[in-house]
Protein backbone atom coordinates (compact mmCIF):
# COMPACT_ATOMS: atom_id res chain seq x y z
CA UNK A 1 0.00 0.00 0.00
CA UNK A 2 2.38 2.29 0.76
CA UNK A 3 4.98 1.53 -2.31
CA UNK A 4 1.53 2.20 -4.16
CA UNK A 5 0.76 5.57 -2.57
CA UNK A 6 4.01 6.52 -2.98
CA UNK A 7 3.90 5.65 -7.21
CA UNK A 8 0.71 7.52 -7.31
CA UNK A 9 2.36 10.88 -5.92
CA UNK A 10 2.11 13.44 -8.41
CA UNK A 11 5.94 14.70 -8.16
CA UNK A 12 6.70 11.46 -10.74
CA UNK A 13 4.70 12.69 -12.99
CA UNK A 14 3.70 9.05 -14.00
CA UNK A 15 -0.20 10.39 -13.55
CA UNK A 16 -2.42 13.39 -14.25
CA UNK A 17 -4.35 14.30 -11.67
CA UNK A 18 -7.96 15.95 -12.00
CA UNK A 19 -9.33 18.20 -9.21
CA UNK A 20 -12.42 18.40 -9.85
CA UNK A 21 -13.38 15.04 -10.17
CA UNK A 22 -10.00 13.47 -7.67
CA UNK A 23 -9.81 10.58 -10.26
CA UNK A 24 -6.57 10.52 -12.27
CA UNK A 25 -5.45 8.83 -15.68
CA UNK A 26 -2.72 7.79 -17.17
CA UNK A 27 -0.35 11.13 -18.46
CA UNK A 28 0.92 11.21 -22.04
CA UNK A 29 4.10 13.40 -20.51
CA UNK A 30 5.42 10.97 -18.26
CA UNK A 31 9.36 9.87 -18.71
CA UNK A 32 8.82 6.44 -17.11
CA UNK A 33 9.36 3.47 -19.38
CA UNK A 34 6.71 0.88 -20.40
CA UNK A 35 8.14 -1.44 -17.15
CA UNK A 36 6.85 1.03 -14.46
CA UNK A 37 3.28 1.00 -15.75
CA UNK A 38 4.30 -3.01 -15.58
CA UNK A 39 5.14 -2.65 -12.19
CA UNK A 40 2.19 -1.37 -11.09
CA UNK A 41 -0.24 -3.74 -12.46
CA UNK A 42 1.49 -6.35 -10.59
CA UNK A 43 1.13 -4.43 -7.35
CA UNK A 44 -2.51 -4.01 -8.13
CA UNK A 45 -2.77 -7.59 -8.94
CA UNK A 46 -1.15 -8.75 -5.78
CA UNK A 47 -3.11 -6.22 -3.49
CA UNK A 48 -6.24 -8.20 -5.68
CA UNK A 49 -5.59 -11.30 -4.78
CA UNK A 50 -4.12 -10.57 -1.19
CA UNK A 51 -7.47 -8.98 -0.19
CA UNK A 52 -5.86 -5.87 0.43
CA UNK A 53 -7.97 -2.84 -0.42
CA UNK A 54 -5.90 -0.12 -2.35
CA UNK A 55 -7.02 3.87 -3.26
CA UNK A 56 -6.86 3.63 -7.10
CA UNK A 57 -9.19 6.94 -8.15
CA UNK A 58 -9.11 5.60 -11.49
CA UNK A 59 -12.43 6.44 -13.88
CA UNK A 60 -15.35 3.56 -14.71
CA UNK A 61 -13.91 4.13 -18.25
CA UNK A 62 -10.77 2.42 -17.41
CA UNK A 63 -12.49 -0.41 -16.10
CA UNK A 64 -14.75 -0.35 -19.46
CA UNK A 65 -11.76 -0.29 -21.76
CA UNK A 66 -10.19 -3.44 -19.42
CA UNK A 67 -13.48 -5.54 -20.57
CA UNK A 68 -13.37 -4.22 -23.94
CA UNK A 69 -16.63 -2.30 -23.78
CA UNK A 70 -17.42 0.67 -26.18
CA UNK A 71 -16.05 3.83 -24.73
CA UNK A 72 -18.48 6.86 -25.19
CA UNK A 73 -18.42 10.57 -24.78
CA UNK A 74 -19.84 10.92 -21.64
CA UNK A 75 -17.21 8.38 -20.11
CA UNK A 76 -14.73 11.87 -20.08
CA UNK A 77 -17.17 12.93 -17.38
CA UNK A 78 -15.27 10.97 -15.30
CA UNK A 79 -12.24 12.81 -15.56
CA UNK A 80 -13.95 15.67 -16.36
CA UNK A 81 -17.41 16.94 -15.72
CA UNK A 82 -16.65 20.52 -17.47
CA UNK A 83 -15.50 19.11 -20.29
CA UNK A 84 -17.70 16.78 -21.22
CA UNK A 85 -20.40 19.47 -20.69
CA UNK A 86 -18.70 21.82 -23.01
CA UNK A 87 -17.91 19.29 -25.94
CA UNK A 88 -21.30 18.27 -25.84
CA UNK A 89 -22.97 21.91 -25.85
CA UNK A 90 -19.99 22.08 -29.10
CA UNK A 91 -21.89 19.34 -30.24
CA UNK A 92 -24.97 20.30 -30.16
CA UNK A 93 -24.79 23.66 -31.42
CA UNK A 94 -26.63 24.02 -35.16
CA UNK A 95 -24.85 27.59 -36.38
CA UNK A 96 -22.42 27.98 -38.67
CA UNK A 97 -20.64 30.50 -36.26
CA UNK A 98 -19.23 27.90 -33.61
CA UNK A 99 -16.21 29.81 -33.57
CA UNK A 100 -18.07 33.38 -32.40
CA UNK A 101 -20.39 31.85 -30.21
CA UNK A 102 -18.31 29.84 -28.16
CA UNK A 103 -15.09 32.09 -28.28
CA UNK A 104 -13.18 29.24 -29.42
CA UNK A 105 -9.63 29.46 -30.72
CA UNK A 106 -8.95 25.83 -30.77
CA UNK A 107 -5.82 26.65 -28.51
CA UNK A 108 -4.63 24.76 -25.91
CA UNK A 109 -2.13 24.98 -22.72
CA UNK A 110 -0.97 22.40 -20.57
CA UNK A 111 1.17 22.13 -17.50
CA UNK A 112 4.32 20.08 -17.75
CA UNK A 113 6.44 19.92 -14.44
CA UNK A 114 5.35 22.89 -13.37
CA UNK A 115 5.52 25.51 -16.04
CA UNK A 116 2.60 25.70 -18.93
Amino acid sequence: MLLLKEILDPKYGMFAHYQETRAIWFSELSLEKQGMYFLIGLLCGLAIYNFTIINLPFPLVLYKKLLAEPVELDDIGGLCPTLMRSLHSLLDYEGDDVEDVFCLSFVMSREVFGSV
